[in-house]
């Protein structure tokens, strides 16, 4: 069954960075605006970590063909999510920067539909 990504405008922004193809540069380990980034080519997998989630805040990882893995609204202050390499996507919104921790840390995020991960 696939999940619908919540109408925030990631639909339309999770397919096309899904579909894009281009030349690949250096993964970053900060998220600092709004948006969809391809794991492994925008971002790094890992633990990301943010420290000033708004309560609008979202958050959601897209695998193959845009398919939601886990989602996460509401927020306010820290909130940690695993990205894994397997991840296609992650998209965020109103969640303010995302630093990449090391060491083996346990999402504290609300997600709504882990799906074991």
């Amino acid at each position: 069954m696939r999940n619908s990504l919540w109408l925030n405008g990631f639909g339309i922004a999770a397919v096309a960075a899904i579909g894009s193809s281009g030349v690949a540069s250096a993964a970053a380990s900060v998220i600092e605006q709004d948006g969809p980034y391809a794991v492994n080519t925008d971002i790094s997998a890992g633990y990301y970590t943010t420290h000033n989630a708004a309560p609008d805040c979202q958050w959601a990882r897209l695998g193959v063909d845009g398919v939601i893995i886990e989602r996460g609204d509401g927020g306010n202050g820290t909130v940690t999510v695993r990205v894994p390499a397997t991840d296609t996507t992650f998209a965020t919104s109103h969640c303010g920067t995302w630093q990449i921790e090391g060491g083996s840390r346990q999402p504290t995020g609300p997600g709504t539909g882990s799906l074991g991960f």
